[in-house]
């Protein structure tokens, strides 16, 4: 069954998603390591069958691999770039704010119980690689490389270290919704830049309204290398739920705008993050803070952390 969206008027269209758990087989298909001559690596072939999908100049071989898939009865209706907005390679691996930006306002609307999702992401920017979008050779781009995501392809089919294949395949799997297998839950919001890109875009517009924050101010600090985006992300799923609340997030975030730590060296900025988050572990241990307001919450943590 093919999972064309069904096109309305101006990029609009209807949705329906990859269903999750065949979505996880295939992935753990292309990631598990198998035993060849008595060691455990990667299946060679799987790997390379799939690299070549990426890198073929018909795009449907591609889309097949994904089209084959059930769908769920889930079905969304979304906004999709125009033709004149297509994704470049760097901004398919390092959205530039802009590009964070006319990804978030194109999908908005969209539900956070959704948005937390791998099958939309995958979903989503498979109708893009349709729509000509977004090439998918370019989803092997990777932050801070100076090839492009065909150019590590290649050298990884040409090789006979299959770790550069590997790399490569799975940092598109992260690019098309994470890799939850691996690193858990918060792959979707660190490794898949489309999803990152939503997140900020919508846990900025939170901080902005609940306490009265530049919108830009905000989003540039989520976007501050190692902390705090990471840090927020991994406390918040992981380690502290509480700052999954959202008036201690928008109090947290409030407070390391105070705390000016744009200016501070990355080390540093981790650190005070860090130490931040354990305060306020420290606050919940004894105090139901997502029943307060994010101004109250602002209160303490200012308490707290001048201490």
């Amino acid at each position: 069954m093919v999972s064309v969206g069904l096109v309305t008027e101006n990029n609009k269209i209807e949705l329906r998603l990859i269903e999750s758990d065949e979505l996880s087989l295939r992935r753990h298909k292309l990631t598990a390591k198998v035993v060849t001559s008595g060691k455990r690596s990667p299946n060679e072939l799987l790997q390379r069958e799939y690299a070549n999908l990426l890198v073929s100049s018909k795009i449907g071989k591609f889309l097949h691999y994904y089209d084959s898939i059930t769908k769920s009865d889930t079905t969304i209706n979304v906004d999709l770039p125009t033709a004149v907005q297509k994704l470049t390679g760097k901004e398919v691996s390092e959205p530039p704010l802009s590009t964070e930006k006319n990804h978030y306002t194109r999908l908005s609307n969209l539900p956070p119980r959704i948005a937390a999702m791998p099958a939309f992401w995958t979903s989503y920017q498979i109708e893009m690689i349709r729509f000509k979008l977004i090439e998918p050779a370019n989803l092997a781009g990777q932050a801070g490389s100076t090839d492009s995501g065909r150019a590590r392809l290649e050298k990884a089919m040409k090789s006979s270290n299959m770790k550069l294949l590997d790399d490569c395949v799975r940092t598109v799997l992260r690019q098309l919704g994470g890799l939850p297998e691996v690193r858990g839950n918060i792959s979707l919001f660190v490794d898949c830049k489309i999803a990152r890109a939503w997140w900020r875009g919508h846990i900025s517009e939170c901080a902005s309204n609940d306490m009265g924050l530049d919108l830009d101010t905000v989003w540039n600090l989520l976007r501050l290398s190692t902390a705090p985006w990471e840090a927020m992300i991994l406390f918040g799923l992981r380690r502290l739920t509480t700052v999954s609340d959202r008036s201690v997030r928008s109090a947290f975030i409030a407070r390391l705008i105070e705390l000016e730590i744009h200016k501070l060296s990355s080390k540093d900025r981790k650190k005070t993050v860090e130490e931040l988050m354990k305060q306020i572990g420290v606050i919940g241990a004894n105090r139901a803070l997502g029943y307060l307001t994010p101004n109250e919450n602002l209160s303490l943590i200012k308490r707290a952390s001048s201490h």
